[in-house]
C-alpha cells in the first residue's frame, strides 16, 4: 500500500530530472516515482537486497499480513497519461517482489539496457512476492483505448533472468507494448507473459530461452 509505506527514495509530481548513480539496498523498498511526474531519467541506478517481511494487503476489506508482497526494486505508480519516464542502464536483483513494478501507471515507461534477476524470493530463498523481472501493469485507463491503444511500455536491450515467476509480465496493462533486442532466460514460468489482453504489441529480435514454459 503506497500510502502507508516509507520509501528510501520517492519522487512525486516532479519533472525533467536526471537521477544518476543511485544505489538503494538492504531495506524494505527501492526507488519509487509517481503522480504526474514527466520526463525523468533514472540512469545507471542499482537496487538490491530489498525485503519487506512486514508488508500488508487489503483482502476482503481487512488489512492482513502479506510478507514480501510490496518489496519492489523500481516502481512507478499512478503516472499520468501523456507523461514519459525512462530507466536506462539500471539493475535490480535480490528483490522480494518484482524488479520493476509499473502499477497503475498511464505514463509511457521506457526501460532500456536494464537487468532484473533473482526476484521473488525471501532472504532464505523461500517464496517471496510476485517474482517478475519487469511487471508492466496495471494501467489506470482502459475503455477509451479498446480500439486504438497507445504504446505505453517500451523495453529495449534488457535482460530478465532467474526470476521466480516471469521475465516480463503484462499484469493487466491495458495498452500496447514494444520489445526490441531483449533476453528472458531461465525464469520460473514464462519469459514473456502477455496474455491479459489482445493488443497490438511489437516484438523484434527477442530471445526467450530455458524458461519453464
Amino acid at each position: 500500500n503506497y500510502d502507508e509505506m516509507t520509501f528510501p527514495f520517492r519522487s512525486e509530481d516532479s519533472d525533467h530530472n536526471i537521477f544518476e548513480l543511485l544505489t538503494v539496498h538492504d531495506c524494505g523498498f527501492g526507488i519509487h516515482i509517481g503522480g504526474s511526474s514527466d520526463d525523468n531519467l533514472f540512469l545507471n541506478c542499482d537496487v538490491y537486497n530489498i525485503y519487506d517481511p512486514l508488508s500488508t494487503s487489503m483482502i476482503d476489506g481487512s488489512l492482513v499480513a502479506d510478507p514480501y508482497e510490496d518489496g519492489d526494486g523500481f516502481s512507478i505508480g499512478y503516472g499520468g497519461l501523456g507523461t514519459t519516464n525512462t530507466y536506462r542502464g539500471c539493475r535490480a536483483w535480490n528483490i522480494a517482489d518484482d524488479g520493476w513494478d509499473l502499477w497503475r501507471s498511464d505514463s509511457h515507461v521506457i526501460i532500456d539496457r536494464c537487468w532484473a534477476w533473482n526476484c521473488g524470493y525471501a532472504p532464505d530463498g523461500s517464496i517471496g512476492g510476485n517474482g517478475n523481472g519487469f511487471k508492466l501493469g496495471i494501467t489506470e485507463t482502459s475503455t477509451a483505448w479498446a480500439s486504438n491503444p497507445p504504446i505505453l511500455r517500451t523495453i529495449t536491450n534488457s535482460i530478465a533472468y532467474g526470476n521466480r515467476t516471469c521475465g516480463v509480465h503484462q499484469n493487466g496493462a491495458y495498452c500496447a507494448a514494444e520489445f526490441y533486442n531483449n533476453i528472458a532466460y531461465k525464469n520460473g514460468e514464462f519469459g514473456f507473459w502477455m496474455y491479459s489482453y489482445n493488443k497490438p504489441h511489437i516484438f523484434k529480435n527477442n530471445i526467450s530461452f530455458d524458461n519453464k514454459y
